[in-house]
């Protein structure tokens, strides 16, 4: 019995130590990069705010070959997203919302992770998107971005930089900040 009691308090006491020193690691983390789900600069990385959105070509569902260059002059709201992702799906109808109301002052490109066509466009149909919707074939493009988890938005200026990284689902009151900061509904 004492072996027991031993053993299960030995277990105990590792993982408070590895949960301890998880939570230290995550509450410095998320202090210096915003939190979860905030907006955030991504410091460092490649494509944080204030630097250059990278450039890529990716396919649509509509079969038109898309650059992010091709948006030159122009706001862009991007976003990296997935079918299967729940707060993808919340989020979309505001981004449309969006989308329509500003109409040729924003673009939008929402960018699928590694999904097939298939799945993608009853999707699209049943939300009504009228934003294209490029496809990701291996999400090499979101390893460009540096995207952590789904949904993410970048917002990029008219001079191509990005102004604005947002984790997590989109509210009015953000998506209206980060709009404001690229230009768009001020």
């Amino acid at each position: 019995m004492l072996r027991k009691i031993d053993k299960n308090l030995w277990v105990l006491c590792a993982g408070l130590i590895i949960g301890g020193g998880l939570g230290l690691f995550s509450n410095i983390f998320l202090r210096e990069n915003g939190g979860i789900g905030g907006a955030r600069s991504l410091g460092v990385l490649e494509n944080g705010v204030g630097s250059p959105a990278a450039n890529f070509e990716l396919e649509a569902t509509s079969g038109k070959t898309i650059q992010l260059s091709d948006m030159e002059g122009k706001p862009v709201l991007l976003n990296f997203w997935a079918t299967w992702c729940g707060p993808c799906q919340v989020e979309m109808p505001l981004i449309e919302e969006y989308y329509e109301r500003y109409g040729p002052n924003l673009e939008v490109l929402a960018i699928n992770y590694d999904e097939p066509i298939g799945e993608i466009q009853p999707y699209v149909k049943k939300l009504r998107l009228t934003f294209p919707v490029l496809l990701d074939p291996g999400g090499k493009t979101a390893d460009l971005y540096q995207v952590i988890g789904f949904p993410t938005s970048y917002f990029i200026d008219r001079e191509g930089f990005v102004r604005g990284v947002y984790v997590g689902i989109l509210s009015k009151k953000v998506i209206e900040d980060h709009l404001k900061k690229i230009g768009v509904g001020e």
